[in-house]
């Protein structure tokens, strides 16, 4: 009997989880321009960090850049979410993205987390929404 092996969750799971969680409640363009983002996304982090385990272990890959107050990884990891198809991201200017996966879509990927650390994921995706700038 073949045994099939899940991969674990990645840094870039964390932002597709925030996500996921603003698709499944309608949100879905964000304003990426500006440091807002970032700021919002460092707010995620820190809930993330706080709850400890994979998802603070996966946090604490995400190092914030002192001079220009942004994540390189968060930029890497939008590029991967626009690769999968997950968001597009609006030329020349970059300056929104459009959550492209629809609310079913979006629960599918939020049930692949255990019930307790996806309560975090939607903690951590309010505190998120609080700052981000939208265009909802």
């Amino acid at each position: 009997m073949n045994q099939v092996t899940v991969p674990s969750k990645t840094a870039e799971d964390l932002l597709i989880g925030i996500l996921a969680v603003l698709a499944r409640d309608g949100k879905t363009s964000i304003r990426i321009n500006d440091r807002s983002f970032h700021a919002a996304f460092g707010d995620a982090l820190a809930i993330f960090r706080d709850a400890g385990g994979e998802l603070g272990d996966l946090a604490k890959t995400f190092y914030r850049d002192v001079v220009s107050k942004t994540y390189e990884k968060l930029e890497d990891a939008l590029i991967s979410a626009e690769h999968y198809g997950i968001v597009k991201i609006y030329n020349p200017a970059f300056e929104r993205l459009e959550i492209s996966i629809t609310p079913r879509v979006a629960e599918q990927f939020l049930g692949d987390w255990p019930s307790v650390e996806r309560s975090v994921i939607e903690k951590a995706a309010a505190q998120f929404r609080k700052r981000a700038r939208s265009h909802y």
